[in-house]
């Protein structure tokens, strides 16, 4: 488990090492302008509202910035977030290695733990 944690906070520093980075981010947004200039298409942002509720609005000169703000960063946060939670924030990883040393008295608090993301069954 200890071993699953430790990667967990590597991926982690890493994602937040690139997100810091702009040089990653401009040969991401270099890669997608070349792929979409294969459709015979450009990138473009949407026009800034005064008052938008429907879809991110960020205050940006550029269409790469944009993307960065709306896309790439959201995702990088999520994806943090979600490792954040699931394995940092759970006591309960079970490596298959270790499933002998499982006890029947165990599976209600694991139960318990993971009840959240396990489809729900009348």
């Amino acid at each position: 488990m200890l071993h699953d944690v430790n990667e967990t906070r590597l991926v982690i520093k890493l994602c937040n090492d690139e997100r810091a980075d702009q040089y990653v981010w401009d040969a991401i947004y270099d890669k997608a302008v070349a792929v979409t200039a294969d459709f015979d298409t450009q990138p473009s942002m949407p026009k800034r509202a005064g008052r938008q509720q429907n879809r991110a609005n960020p205050v940006v000169q550029t269409v790469s910035d944009y993307y960065r703000v709306t896309m790439y960063n959201v995702f990088l946060d999520h994806l943090v977030q979600e490792k954040e939670n699931r394995i940092l924030g759970n006591e309960y990883l079970l490596p298959f290695k270790r499933l002998a040393d499982l006890r029947a008295n165990m599976l209600p608090t694991i139960y318990a733990a993971f009840a959240p993301d396990l489809p729900q069954t009348l």
